[in-house]
């Protein structure tokens, strides 16, 4: 390493060719590159900072879930073992996002990136009120499917892979879970351009709720303009700005510092354990998911509950959910 760590989550191994710890780069990806481009131009800096590793010892990098080529916002960068808890923080932090939409017409890919599909009549165009009505009715569990150029796979293949190919898959439709959406302003009566916020539980695609709203309202529509304004507690205006030469530990973040839930501190011989993977007993043990620490308040990992405990009689087992250490 180029530099020691003031603040690292987890003891340092000095014989390590890089420091593995799980750090978060909060970053502000900008319209145009892709998810991949950011982690691929930030790998010098990152390198230069913690190590690249050698052998089967190289330091990981990735991101924690994708924006779109034409989106904008925060994007989470981890590193080494901060990757483990990708999972977790997909499940239980929701995203936030202002976008812009048009009803004018819709497009193959849902954004103004696509082709035109379909556009919609000229008459009987909703009030305000209409359309902020009709938000309210997508609140709570939201079934969606996902869009046809998206992610997620059918036969091993991404859709927008098959999309491209011609062939449009419908897959079922997932539970989503919209904790707020809101059209807040008219952004452009010449465009039928409307500006809206929403947040949202992770999973859910912001081009197919606009499509779904636009259909809801008998037209056609497509997103136009999207930023990512906020993961759980983060906010975008705080993420470190595009292009990085150089980074410092100050540019990252803990785990711990996203995701605010309980905490449990252990003594010397339970920290041990808990790394171990053995069961501890926590009489004041809540049963959900928390951080858990040694006595120096570094931290180990992300702890749980026994799921299994209750079938032998023994309530108020914490175990290791995600081992942040060497």
């Amino acid at each position: 390493m180029t530099e020691s760590s003031p603040h690292s989550p987890i003891q340092s191994n000095k014989e390590l060719p890089f420091d593995n710890s799980p750090w978060i780069l909060p970053v502000f990806k900008p319209k145009g590159p892709s998810s991949y481009d950011i982690i691929r131009d930030l790998k010098r800096p990152l390198f230069k900072l913690l190590g690249k590793g050698r052998g089967r010892r190289k330091l990981k990098i990735g991101h924690f879930g994708t924006l779109d080529p034409f989106a904008e916002g925060i994007l989470l960068v981890g590193t080494g073992k901060a990757l483990k808890l990708m999972e977790y923080f997909q499940k239980e932090m929701t995203k936030k996002y202002r976008g812009i939409g048009t009803l004018a017409y819709s497009t193959d890919t849902g954004d103004e990136q696509g082709e035109l599909l379909k556009k919609s009549d000229s008459e009987n165009w909703p009030t305000m009120a209409a359309v902020q009505n009709a938000c309210l009715a997508f609140l709570g569990e939201y079934p969606q499917r996902p869009p046809y150029f998206s992610a997620v796979k059918h036969e091993g293949k991404p859709l927008y892979e098959w999309a491209r190919q011609g062939v449009f898959v419908d897959k079922p439709a997932v539970l989503r879970y919209l904790h707020f959406f809101d059209v807040s302003a008219i952004h452009s009566e010449e465009k039928f351009e409307y500006e809206f916020h929403c947040e949202v539980s992770s999973g859910t695609y912001i081009r197919g709720l606009w499509c779904d709203l636009a259909r809801v309202l008998g037209k056609e529509g497509h997103l136009t303009q999207l930023t990512r304004e906020g993961w759980g507690e983060f906010q975008a205006k705080d993420a470190k700005k595009l292009p990085i030469d150089s980074l410092s530990y100050d540019d990252l973040k803990r785990p711990d510092e996203f995701w605010d839930i309980s905490k449990v501190f252990l003594k010397a011989e339970d920290a041990r354990r808990f790394c171990q993977g053995q069961f501890l007993e926590r009489p004041n043990f809540e049963g959900k998911l928390c951080w858990v620490y040694d006595d120096q308040e570094l931290l180990l990992g992300l702890g749980g509950p026994a799921y299994n405990a209750t079938k032998v009689g023994r309530n108020g087992l914490l175990k290791v959910v995600v081992s942040l250490t060497d």
